[in-house]
């Protein structure tokens, strides 16, 4: 989990977090074992989650038509 802390404290969105409060938000954290090609929410969806990338990247598309 230490891994995940310093992440979320590089991060935009938690930077200014104390130390204890960064705690108490990786509790909610849950991690996912995700797969090239899986699909984590399209477009319409409601947001039901945060989603940070530990390694590895991820592509948004949005296809016309």
């Amino acid at each position: 989990m230490d891994q995940v802390k310093d992440i979320v404290k590089k991060s935009a969105v938690f930077n200014s977090l104390e130390n204890g409060d960064v705690d108490k938000v990786l509790q909610l954290f849950e991690k996912w074992p995700i797969q090239q090609g899986d699909v984590l929410a399209k477009a319409g969806d409601t947001a039901q989650h945060f989603f940070s990338i530990g390694s590895g990247h991820a592509s948004a598309g949005h296809a016309r038509g």
